[in-house]
């Protein structure tokens, strides 16, 4: 009897403690963010220096741009409200081009991929100050990153989310000097029809 009364006492506890596990209250979920997965193609992938300081996100919207823009930066001692700043000072000044999907595979793979231009070299001697001359506007759904570059002391930067994320010594000087150099130096008349030609593709 007394073996009896103990089974039904230990069944009736573990009903009313089920029955307060069923009335508390849920545990809320904990929904963690994960970064955005990096899309691209095995030989353009950053190797871990580049990664460690662009992130997947960056790096991302600078492999995977659907357009780079070209521009000529020039130095504004006094910034207007409609002068687009890009580095402290220094201001777009003209559009130069767009890059062509061989031009865009050049620079993202010999600068933005490669862990050597991520570093500061003291052994460089400077042609002259900082001078940032040109910006590579990167845009990919809705998202725009800018890369700067000073062909004067071979530095190169990022603005994105609204700051400068680094600022650095590029390695391979005679590809960056060979792009930049031919959008400085092309004359105009090849941009307008550059232009020309992008406004005809986008009406179709």
């Amino acid at each position: 009897m007394k073996g009896l009364r103990l089974i039904i006492s230990i069944v009736l506890l573990q009903l009313w403690g089920g029955c307060f596990a069923a009335c508390s209250p849920a545990e809320k979920k904990v929904i963690v963010q994960r970064p955005e997965p990096l899309a691209v193609a095995e030989w353009m992938a950053p190797d871990s220096i580049a990664l460690g300081h662009l992130g997947n996100r960056l790096s991302n919207l600078l492999l995977n741009a659907s357009k780079v823009l070209v521009y000529r930066l020039t130095p504004r001692e006094q910034v207007n409200s409609d002068d687009v700043e890009i580095v402290p000072h220094f201001v777009r000044d003209t559009l130069l081009g767009t890059l062509n999907k061989e031009q865009m595979a050049i620079l993202k793979y010999s600068l933005i991929s490669c862990g050597a231009n991520y570093f500061n070299d003291s052994t460089l001697i400077p042609l002259a100050p900082y001078y940032p001359i040109i910006e590579f506007e990167f845009e990919r759904k809705k998202q725009v990153a800018h890369v700067f570059v000073s062909l004067s002391d071979f530095k190169w930067g990022v603005n994105f989310d609204g700051k400068q994320q680094f600022l650095f010594n590029y390695a391979d000087c005679i590809t960056l000097h060979r792009i930049c150099n031919y959008f400085l130096n092309r004359p105009k008349t090849e941009v307008v029809e550059q232009k020309k030609t992008s406004n005809k593709s986008k009406k179709k």
